[in-house]
């Protein structure tokens, strides 16, 4: 690939790094969300636990995948720890038409597999946000319960938890 047609590639390489590390951080939220909510409500629940279980695997196997990918094509994940490693990483490479090339393979064989592994990250959230939102509702419920139980043992009037 010559050096004039590099800085077309170079744009969408940028954001696919940065799509990746978003959706790190998409799961790392989530899993500090789940945290949240077993600190407030209590002990965690199994549905809970295996949510978080979901998302540390999720992020664990696109870890591993972005790291197979890039040894593939003699790349060290190493280099692509962080946004700015990877972009340096690529520039690194971009000084030679092969490496240029092992960065745009590399790439596209990452955008690929980011598709199948952003729906099911999603599909991960919205399933885990239904756990989530169970739980809590449960966990509220109980709550209105006894105090419904407590107020007729006392005989007032039953207040609304909302």
């Amino acid at each position: 690939m010559p050096q004039q047609l590099w800085t077309n590639a170079a744009a969408p390489l940028q954001q696919l790094v940065q799509l990746v590390g978003n959706a790190q951080g998409l799961s790392y939220a989530s899993q500090n969300t789940v945290a949240a909510i077993q600190q407030q409500y209590g002990a965690p629940s199994a549905p809970l636990s295996n949510y978080a279980n979901n998302l540390q695997q999720w992020t664990s196997n696109l870890n591993s995948q972005v790291a197979g990918t890039l040894q593939q094509y003699g790349l060290h994940a190493a280099d692509f720890q962080t946004t700015q490693s990877a972009l340096q990483a690529i520039q690194d490479q971009s000084q030679s038409a092969s490496g240029r090339m092992q960065v745009l393979q590399a790439g596209n064989q990452i955008s690929g597999l980011m598709v199948n592994q952003m729906q099911s990250l999603q599909s991960d959230i919205q399933a885990g946000n239904q756990v989530l939102l169970n739980y809590i509702t449960t966990r509220q419920n109980g709550v209105q319960h006894s105090l419904n139980n407590e107020d007729q043992l006392l005989g007032n009037p039953t207040p609304q938890v909302y």
